[in-house]
């Protein structure tokens, strides 16, 4: 999920079946799930600038339609699991902290390892 606090105006598609005939639209806030191959979201990672970002890595391509912030922590960790979440990295606004998630301690620490080497 990519969040825009910022957005301005912007060309929306409200509906799947306008994705083709967005409508113009000014945005004080944009959210948006998005899917990237890990070289897609490296390509455009700095272009996110100083917006919100909530980026999950998956071993399995999750399906679009499938919510990975069910208000239900049983059913959250269900589907993490199912998708073999490797890594949840929630990067805030500036000023706030980030939080990571991993299913398994080990996970966790090669995150961060690969985080101290980067």
């Amino acid at each position: 999920m990519v969040t825009n606090v910022d957005a301005g105006e912007c060309l929306v598609p409200l509906t799947e079946a306008d994705r083709l005939g967005p409508t113009r639209l000014t945005v004080s806030r944009l959210s948006f799930d998005v899917l990237f191959e890990v070289s897609e979201f490296l390509s455009i990672a700095g272009k996110l600038g100083r917006h919100g970002a909530l980026a999950m890595q998956f071993a399995k391509r999750p399906r679009a339609y499938v919510d990975f912030n069910d208000p239900r922590t049983s059913v959250r960790i269900r589907r993490n699991q199912a998708f073999e979440l490797h890594l949840k990295v929630d990067l805030p606004h500036p000023g706030e902290v980030a939080h990571l998630v991993a299913l398994s301690s080990q996970a966790l620490d090669d995150a961060l390892q690969r985080l101290a080497l980067g």
